[in-house]
């Protein structure tokens, strides 16, 4: 059974995640292991803090991850299978311990901010993005649960070869058995000598799962991607972060790229292969 990590702050916008990955497990036989980092407290004195003190803490947060499992299940039915896990500081280790552990194939967290000042857990999920070495599904507040069949990635087409992670973009695929639907933004007119060398080389890469080419003429790349995830009607958007500064640039009120964390729908990073 594929395992989905789904890391929790308690919130608002952390429940709504975690709601959308019960019924994403749902339809594709998964379980889920509901997590929370914590941080030890500081302490005053050398005998301030003791073992009682940090086993009650530990203590409370299961407790309250159980109780988040409980009102899953009391909504959504109990045949997704939930385990709940407490573990203090460290978050990006522990979830990469979990990935070996427990067969995992996602992450799946929240976010809060209407203009993404600040994302959900904070620093914990810039390291998560950037240095998981995992796919990582992110839940905007509006998004709406449905099922997966279609999942857009916007490519610019150039040197594919070494910019698209091409093996886990499959296995993604393949997990939530959906269809892949490649766009390329040009502006109006703008000539692609390399273009079908490029396509040519996608199309090897991609053997084996189903996908679509589409080249859409916008002078806005941005629109001329929510125009298109609007007429097809799908289901997730992906993104490759190419730099480790990825989400801390898409959080700059200039960077038009943050449009698309305002999205109703789920966006998926899949990070490159490590060189």
């Amino acid at each position: 059974m594929r395992t989905f990590i789904v890391p929790t702050d308690f919130s608002i916008n952390a429940q709504h995640a975690s709601s959308y990955a019960v019924q994403l497990a749902a339809t594709l036989d998964a379980r889920i292991v509901l997590m929370h980092a914590y941080e030890e407290p500081v302490a005053i004195s050398d005998y301030e803090l003791s073992t009682i003190h940090f086993d009650t803490m530990k203590a409370h947060v299961l407790q309250r991850l159980n109780e988040r499992k409980q009102e899953l299940h009391a909504t959504y039915g109990d045949k997704v299978p939930i385990s709940c896990v407490t573990v203090n500081n460290n978050l990006v280790p522990h979830i990469q311990k979990l990935y070996e552990s427990h067969d995992a194939r996602l992450v799946i967290i929240g976010l809060t901010g209407a203009g993404m000042a600040n994302i959900f857990l904070g620093s914990n999920t810039l390291n998560l993005v950037n240095n998981i070495g995992h796919p990582v599904v992110v839940v905007p507040p509006l998004a709406v649960f449905r099922p997966i069949r279609k999942v857009v990635f916007a490519c610019d087409m150039k040197n594919v070869a070494a910019t698209v992670p091409a093996e886990k973009m499959k296995r993604i695929l393949q997990v939530v058995n959906a269809e892949l639907l490649v766009l390329n933004i040009q502006h109006p007119k703008q000539p692609s000598p390399e273009m079908e060398a490029e396509k040519e080389t996608l199309q090897k890469m991609l053997e084996g799962i189903p996908y679509s080419f589409h080249c859409v003429h916008k002078r806005n790349i941005i629109a001329g991607i929510k125009d298109f995830v609007r007429e097809q009607q799908a289901d997730m958007i992906v993104i490759i972060p190419k730099k480790r500064d990825f989400l801390e640039n898409l959080i700059r009120p200039s960077h038009t790229k943050a449009m698309l964390f305002r999205s109703t729908i789920p966006i998926i990073t899949i990070p490159l292969d490590e060189e």
